[in-house]
C-alpha cells in the first residue's frame, strides 16, 4: 500500500486500514519489524519516505517514482504491479514513471468516492475556520492579514 500521507500518520494509517479489515503485514517487502526511511529530494529533506508493515507512506510526493525508489532499494522486481488511485495527477505520474517498465502496470482511476458534504460538515468547518482565524489574527496578525488579501504562499 502506498500513500500520499506523511510519516506522522503512519500510526493512524495502520490502525485505520486494520478498523477496516485490510492488514497487509504479511505482504511486506521485507523482513517484517524492518522497514526504510529515505527522503528522494535531497533538497527537501523532511519530505521523508518511510515504509514498515507493508505500508509506504510517501509524503504527498510523486507516487510512480516512489514505488521505484522503494523497489530498488528492497532489489525486488514484480511481472505485475497494480496501481489504483482517485487523483487524476497521481495516475498520470503512476503512467509517466512506469511507462518504460519491464513489468506490467494495470492503472486504474477510482472516480466513485462521495464528495457529497452534511450539512452538520459544512458547519464544524466554518466553525474550525473561525477558530483558526482568531488564532491566527492574535498570534499572527501581520501574517492573518496576508492570508486576506490572497497574499499567502
Amino acid at each position: 500500500i502506498l500513500t500520499a500521507r506523511t510519516y506522522g500518520f503512519r500510526s493512524a494509517t495502520e490502525r485505520e486500514l486494520l478498523n477496516n479489515g485490510i492488514d497487509v503485514t504479511d505482504k511486506h517487502l521485507m523482513m517484517p519489524e524492518t522497514g526504510l526511511e529515505f527522503a528522494i529530494d535531497k533538497n527537501k529533506p523532511t519530505a521523508k519516505i518511510t515504509y514498515k508493515n507493508g505500508i509506504v507512506m510517501s509524503s504527498g510526493q510523486n507516487k510512480g517514482h516512489v514505488l521505484k525508489a522503494i523497489l530498488e532499494r528492497v532489489n525486488k522486481v514484480y511481472q505485475h504491479i497494480y496501481f489504483i488511485d482517485d487523483s487524476q495527477k497521481n495516475i498520470d505520474n503512476m503512467v509517466q514513471e512506469w511507462k518504460e517498465s519491464k513489468s506490467k502496470v494495470s492503472i486504474f482511476h477510482y472516480t466513485k468516492i462521495d464528495q457529497s458534504i452534511s450539512q452538520k460538515e459544512v458547519e464544524q468547518s466554518i466553525a474550525a475556520k473561525q477558530i483558526f482565524d482568531k488564532f491566527l489574527n492574535l498570534t499572527y496578525p501581520d501574517r492573518y492579514q496576508s492570508f486576506l488579501q490572497g497574499q499567502c504562499n
